[in-house]
């Protein structure tokens, strides 16, 4: 299913983001990623048309991310890096807006520490 959402995610543009980081929202909450209070905060956040701070909730904690834009393309590469066994493991995903590049990245980060 992560693989179906993370499709979605990339295939979304600007315009229907919100409901793409709308359903990433609710995968995390579902899958006990994130708290019920980190999701009514991430819903609130993608309500206001604050995208970037709705995916910033889906980071998971003691993570390091950034979002770079991808030369003169218009498309933008999240990354979320998490700490294991002392080694920094980088995950990334490219997209038409920074929030749904690091929702990328953040879904690809916790599939993978789960």
């Amino acid at each position: 299913m992560a693989d179906t959402l993370i499709a979605r995610l990339e295939a979304a543009t600007e315009e229907t983001q919100h409901v793409a980081i709308y359903d990433a929202i609710k995968y995390c909450r579902d899958h006990g990623w994130i708290t019920y209070e980190q999701a009514l905060k991430a819903f609130g956040f993608r309500t206001l048309g604050a995208f970037l701070d709705a995916a910033l909730t889906l980071v998971p904690g003691e993570r390091q991310w950034r979002i770079n834009g991808v030369g003169d393309s218009g498309m933008f590469d999240g990354h979320v890096e998490i700490l294991s066994g002392g080694v920094w493991l980088a995950y990334g995903g490219v997209a038409p807006t920074p929030a749904l590049a690091l929702c990328i990245a953040a879904l690809k980060a916790w599939e993978q520490s789960q």
